[in-house]
C-alpha cells in the first residue's frame, strides 16, 4: 500500500500498532485513518475516538481482507467514512488529502453503538 503512494504525497505517514490515548488526542484533527485486515476487534473503539474529534476513516472492505475482523468492527460500529478494497487504499488517501489538505473534518458527534 505504502509503495502505491506518490513520492510527491504532501504528509507524513505513521504507521502504528498501537495507539497510546496522549497520541490519539493530540493527533486526531490531523490523522487520516486506515483499518486493515486482522482478527478481533482492536482498535476499534480508538478509531471511533479519532473519527469523533475529527480524524477521516478509511476500512478495508471484506473481499480483499484476509480477516475483516478489525476493519469489519470499524465497519459495524459506523465509524468508517469509506470501505475500499486494499488495492484502492492509497488512492483513497491521496485523493482524500487532494480535496481536504492535511486536515481530514471538522470533530463531530459521537456515533452510538
Amino acid at each position: 500500500m505504502l509503495t502505491a503512494l506518490p513520492s510527491s504525497f504532501p504528509l507524513p505517514i505513521v504507521i502504528t500498532q498501537h495507539m497510546p490515548p496522549l497520541f490519539t488526542k493530540q493527533l486526531a484533527d490531523r490523522l487520516h485513518t486506515v483499518m486493515l485486515t486482522g482478527m478481533g476487534a482492536d482498535g476499534c473503539k480508538e478509531t471511533g475516538l479519532l473519527r469523533d474529534a475529527g480524524g477521516y476513516v478509511i476500512a478495508q472492505d471484506e473481499e480483499s481482507s484476509v480477516v475483516w475482523g478489525m476493519p469489519g468492527a470499524v465497519v459495524h460500529a459506523g465509524y468508517s467514512d469509506d470501505v475500499v478494497p486494499l488495492d484502492d487504499v492509497a488512492r483513497a488517501i491521496v485523493d482524500r488529502v487532494a480535496t481536504t489538505g492535511s486536515r481530514p473534518t471538522t470533530p463531530r458527534p459521537a456515533v452510538s453503538v
